[in-house]
């Protein structure tokens, strides 16, 4: 985990899950984005957002756990 795989996360709560928006806040790429959502996932064994296909709607129960660490990290 690093943190900009935790700004990631906080940025895209912020950012109503929209990955495009998220990539122009942190002038970054959409794909590069989503490779950092995924490898999180994969490195904590879980899954941070709630999908419908590609689609981020909403984040699960461990993300929004996460997501506190993140703002904690963040201020």
């Amino acid at each position: 985990m690093n943190f900009q795989q935790l700004k990631i996360i906080r940025e895209a709560a912020r950012q109503d899950y929209n990955l495009t928006e998220v990539a122009n806040m942190l002038f970054t790429s959409q794909s590069g984005v989503s490779r950092h959502i995924r490898e999180l996932e994969d490195e904590l064994g879980i899954e941070i957002f709630v999908r419908r296909g590609k689609r981020l709607l909403g984040m699960t129960e461990p993300g929004k756990a996460l997501l506190v660490m993140c703002r904690t990290y963040s201020e």
